[in-house]
């Protein structure tokens, strides 16, 4: 065996070693890919949800009720507090938004985000901040948030979220629905 017979095998051999290594790195990579895209649905789902459980523990619910039904109702410090949640709730829905249209957060997570977001935007509140603040978001989710009310403008057929929420005082969820855990007070 002359040297150029050793140099072709240990070429063959570095070749097969450097396939080796692509096909771990490209599993590497899909395996972060995953476990990136669980953890940004995860993030997600919390941001979405933690205005709602912030404002459960306060007086807040009856301003969001009242917001929900007659926002004229609102004193002024009422309607700055519900434009604040507003805000905070709508860039995290807007957060979640691009993450869906990037392809980070699946469709089944979306989708329920979105189910939720049709509730909301029943509010008469929800609409007037809507039609005042729209400008301070993007483009992209102006237009999502556009097609999204011509699909839930309220009729006889449309719930509001405290529509929704009263739903649960029926007989039919009192059966099934498990306690709210309460604050931990010292």
């Amino acid at each position: 065996m002359s040297i150029q017979d050793l140099g072709s095998i240990g070429e063959f051999v570095a070749a097969i070693a450097t396939l080796g290594t692509l096909a771990y790195l490209a599993l590497q990579i899909r395996l972060n890919t995953r476990s990136m895209k669980s953890g940004v649905q995860q993030a997600i789902t919390v941001s979405i949800t933690e205005p709602f459980q912030d404002a459960a523990y306060t007086d807040f619910p009856a301003i969001y009720v009242k917001a929900s039904r007659n926002p004229d109702e609102l004193t002024e410090e009422e309607t700055a507090r519900y434009g604040f949640f507003l805000s905070s709730y709508l860039k995290r829905l807007e957060h979640a938004h691009s993450q869906f249209v990037e392809g980070f957060l699946d469709e089944p997570t979306w989708k329920a985000i979105d189910a939720g977001a049709r509730i909301q935007f029943q509010s008469i509140g929800m609409d007037r901040y809507w039609n005042v603040r729209k400008v301070t978001y993007s483009e992209k989710f102006r237009g999502y948030v556009a097609a999204l009310i011509v699909e839930a403008s309220p009729g006889e057929d449309t719930m509001t979220a405290v529509d929704a929420i009263r739903l649960f005082k029926t007989p039919r969820f009192r059966r099934v629905r498990q306690p709210w855990p309460q604050p931990v007070t010292q």
